[in-house]
Parts: C-alpha cells; structure tokens; sequence
C-alpha cells in the first residue's frame, strides 16, 4: 500500500499516516494497545524526525527520534522530573538540565542517564543543601568541584565516588580558612 492510509494489526495496535510499500514512511500517528501513542515522523517503518511520544503512565516525550530511538534534542517530562536536552540511543546523553518538581536541579553533562562530566548540582532535597559546581562521574559528584552550602560555607577540593577526597579547603561564612586533607 502506498499513500495515506490505515493499518490494524490483530493485536490492537493501528497506524494512521503515511505510506510506502506497507510501512509506515513520513507523517503518522501510531496506536498501541498498553496506551502509547506516537504522533510524529516515520522512515520505513520507524520513528525517526521529530516526534511526541505519549507513554500510557502519562509519561511525554517531545523531540528528536532516530532509528526508532530517542536521540538528538528534546523534552522527556514525567510526573517526578523533567529532562531538557540531548538524548542518544534512547538515554539522556550529552547537555541537558533536569528538574524535579520545576526546580533545576542539575545543569551540565549526562552519559548513559547519568550525571557525568562537568555540571552544575542544586540540591534542595535532603539535608546536604546547596550547590555543586564540578566534575561528575556515574552519577556521584568525582574530581575537582566546589560546594557552596546554604549556610555560605565553601568547600573546594577533590571528590571520588560522592565523598570529598584528597586535599582540600573549606572556607566558612565567619571566614576561617582550614586546609583538609581526606586520603585517610
């Protein structure tokens, strides 16, 4: 079949758009029976331009698919966070920002959905409040990177796994200056 037209699969599934030799190739909308939609471009059957995935969790998609995959820029909105930014193979992956309940909570570099690279941390969540501007590594702030407390302490140094490591030097709001030293 080639043109617009409509196919059902004896599954449920259906497909509205565009066709080329019986796949579904350019503009279309694509039902599935657990509740997805897709609502976007197609190349021979797979999504692929630019796209809205709307998951049956109420989970949305918005930007850029390849081979059927997120990948290149959009904007992945769940109930717990939003994601801005570059997705590769499905996973946040290069510059983004991501927020939790519409506050940023992190801006910077993310390989394979995590935090890696240089980046930005705000942390309002648990009891370690304030910001961290450094390297990440697996998701843990790792390497050099500077965390300003909420309190207006400073602490500047070196980081492995999440944990301050190595030397380093906290700076308090009164301004005492203690140089530390944490390979022990």
């Amino acid at each position: 079949m080639n043109g617009n037209g409509t196919l059902l699969w004896s599954n449920g599934n259906q497909y509205i758009g565009h066709l080329v030799n019986n796949a579904y190739h350019g503009y279309g909308k694509l039902y599935t029976i657990n509740g997805d939609k897709y609502e976007g471009d197609f190349n021979m059957s797979q999504k692929h331009g630019h796209g809205i995935y709307y998951y049956n969790n109420f989970d949305v998609y918005n930007g850029s698919f390849i081979d059927g995959k997120k990948s290149g820029y959009g904007t992945y909105t769940s109930s717990m966070y939003t994601y801005i930014g570059e997705f590769y193979n499905d996973c946040m992956h290069g510059n983004g920002q991501y927020f939790i309940n519409n506050t940023l909570h992190y801006e910077g570099s993310f390989i394979d959905n995590f935090r890696h690279g240089y980046g930005v941390s705000y942390n309002e969540i648990d009891s370690l409040k304030g910001k961290y501007i450094g390297y990440f590594k697996d998701d843990k702030m790792h390497g050099s990177g500077t965390f300003y407390y909420q309190n207006g302490d400073e602490y500047k140094g070196e980081y492995r796994d999440g944990k301050r490591y190595g030397r380093g030097q906290m700076k308090y709001a009164n301004g005492k200056i203690v140089n530390m030293d944490f390979t022990k």
